[in-house]
Formats: C-alpha cells, sequence, structure tokens
C-alpha cells in the first residue's frame, strides 16, 4: 500500500481502497490543499483543519467521525472517545481517535489528543503504526506525547500537528520531540510504500517531510 501524508494531521492510504484520514483544505492553515479522492474519509473531530471533507470526497465517498464500532468493505474500524484537552473537553471538545488496520499493519490516529488517555490507553493498545499529535499548545506537547507513545508502544510512531514549513498555526516544531526521542528517527519523504514486512523489529520514529 501506498502512505502519503498531506500534511499536518492529514494522511492517506492507498491499496484496494483510498482511505484519508483528518483532510485540511490547505489555504487556511497555510499549506497546499490534499489532493486525493477517498472511498473512505475518518473525520475526528469538526474543526477546519480537520474536516474539510468536500476536498477528498469521492462521488460514493464514505464518512465515519463517531467513537464506536464501523464496518467499511469488510474492514473493521474502531472510533475510541477522548478530549481535545486536559480538562474533559472543557475547551476544545471532543475527538475520536481512530484504529484500524490495512493489509495486515494496524494503525492508530491519535488525531488532536490533548491529554494523556487513561481510559483509552487499553483501547489505544496493540498498533504497529502510532500518528500523534506533538506540538502542544491545542494537543499534547512533545514530553506527554513521548509518555503515551512509550505506554502504546507501536513498531512505528509518526510525528504529526506540528509547525514546519508555511503552517501558520502557533504550535511547537517538531525538534522538541525528535530530540528528546529514545528510538532511531527515519527521514522520508512525503509518501512511502508499506508492507507489513517493512515494519522494524524495534520501535522507530518516521518523520515525514513536507
Amino acid at each position: 500500500m501506498i502512505l502519503r501524508w498531506h500534511g499536518h494531521a492529514c494522511f492517506e492510504l492507498q491499496s484496494d481502497v483510498t482511505l484519508v484520514i483528518d483532510p485540511h483544505d490547505g489555504r487556511s492553515i497555510g499549506l497546499a490543499p490534499p489532493i486525493a479522492r477517498a472511498d473512505l474519509v475518518l473525520v475526528s473531530h469538526d474543526h477546519f483543519d480537520h474536516n474539510q471533507v468536500r476536498n477528498v470526497r469521492g462521488l460514493r465517498s464514505r464518512v465515519i467521525d463517531t467513537a464506536g464500532q464501523h464496518q467499511f468493505q469488510g474492514r473493521s474500524i474502531r472510533g475510541i472517545q477522548a478530549f481535545h484537552d486536559d480538562e474533559q473537553g472543557a475547551k476544545r471538545g471532543e475527538i475520536v481517535m481512530f484504529k484500524f488496520e490495512m493489509q495486515g499493519v494496524s494503525f492508530l490516529h491519535a488525531a488532536d489528543l490533548g491529554h494523556y488517555p487513561t481510559e483509552q490507553m487499553d483501547l489505544m493498545r496493540g498498533c504497529d503504526l502510532l500518528f500523534l499529535p506533538v506540538g502542544g499548545v491545542f494537543t499534547v506537547d512533545a514530553a506527554m506525547a513521548w509518555r503515551i507513545a512509550q505506554a502504546i508502544a507501536p513498531r512505528v510512531v509518526v510525528p504529526m500537528h506540528y509547525r514546519y514549513g508555511s503552517l501558520t498555526l502557533a504550535i511547537d516544531d517538531v525538534q522538541p520531540f525528535l530530540d528528546s526521542s529514545p528510538w532511531p528517527v527515519v527521514d522520508l519523504g512525503t509518501e512511502m510504500e508499506l508492507e507489513q514486512d517493512d515494519l522494524p523489529m524495534q520501535p522507530e520514529v518516521w518523520r515525514f517531510l513536507g
């Protein structure tokens, strides 16, 4: 399958179906818009930098934006309810983290997680690849992200939702997360071919470069 980063928290997985997570519109956050036509769009919460479904929607796309167990073309997608802040959603509301499998690789997209997910941790564990926000301000920061990553223990953690390039959001860049990494950091482009055999035996950080 192809794993492609469209910037910010937006990722595309392309195999026999195309799945896009948290599409932004580009313009409103200083980035190029994602160019994709999704069969399935996962939306973690209704904020402008995560919910621009019209940018990636195909003629028969399905959108999933709720917690709970979902099915799509024989695949199981689990939405895990959490919070955008550390005050039970009082400041920024709820989010949905999505856990799913494609071609033998299990993924967890932690969306704009804003707290240590004590109650959600059992559901979050058991993923191969963890997309994790690290930029702070609106989400967990680098230090909290590492607490979470080490508790989940994926084979790969992919940092997201951080300041880089032309992004206009006032959040931290990725460097504090990388500097405190106990795991090797592998730099990638904006996309890669990914199969189960490509997963490392020991944990790594994969940084996509826009």
